[in-house]
């Protein structure tokens, strides 16, 4: 009976990891929809990953960053590719649309266990230090750590990427808008300090300054 059960649950396990990589793979198949994101979740989940190695951040909590990464954006799924690369001025309605995108992937990555411990950094990615994101418009240190963390190294590699409304920006343009908006209240301004010194000493690892 204790074999069984070990076996039992060796499989369960085995058809969590199978879903957890079915969604994995969903988030990053998402950005061959918008050329304009390609490869950026997967840049965002590592560079995550380091900068949680940088803050001393242990090794699990490290991974947890790397996986949000991955799949902060996967709610943009049940968005339309005119929206996603609408070079114009969205309307009110579109971006309540992007806005929900956040809770979506809340939603689809719920069911599984191996992905509670990033849910509340994929919903919170776009709060804003001071009080002006979404979805709930939390505030300051009311946003989870891991999520104030990820929404600084989305907003950079965004900075680093040509979207449908303006060109990219190089490294060193990126590091000197973070730098000057620090006190402007999007980010956490004590992570934003760390994060600029880490990216001076080991952004060249992810991005070419032309």
């Amino acid at each position: 009976a204790k074999i069984r059960s070990l076996v039992k649950l060796k499989t369960l396990q085995d058809e969590l990891d199978h879903s957890e990589n079915i969604i994995l793979t969903l988030a990053v198949a998402l950005e061959s929809r918008d050329p304009y994101t390609k490869g950026h979740s997967v840049r965002v989940g590592e560079l995550s990953k380091l900068f949680g190695e940088y803050l001393g951040l242990n090794e699990r909590e490290q991974e947890y960053l790397r996986k949000a990464g991955y799949l902060h954006d996967i709610g943009k799924i049940a968005m339309s590719e005119q929206v996603l690369q609408k070079a114009d001025k969205l309307t009110d309605e579109e971006m309540n649309a992007i806005r929900k995108h956040v809770i979506v992937g809340e939603e689809i990555c719920r069911p599984l266990d191996s992905m509670k411990s990033v849910l509340s950094t994929i919903r919170y990615h776009h709060e804003r230090w001071d009080g002006k994101g979404f979805p709930e418009g939390l505030k300051g240190e009311q946003i989870p750590l891991m999520a104030r963390i990820l929404s600084i190294v989305d907003s950079f590699d965004a900075m680093l990427s040509s979207r449908p409304y303006r060109e990219k920006r190089t490294l060193r343009e990126s590091i000197s808008i973070m730098k000057d908006e620090r006190q402007s209240g999007q980010w956490d301004p004590s992570l934003i300090g760390y994060f600029i010194d880490m990216i001076r000493a080991r952004g060249g690892e992810f991005y070419a300054d032309d």
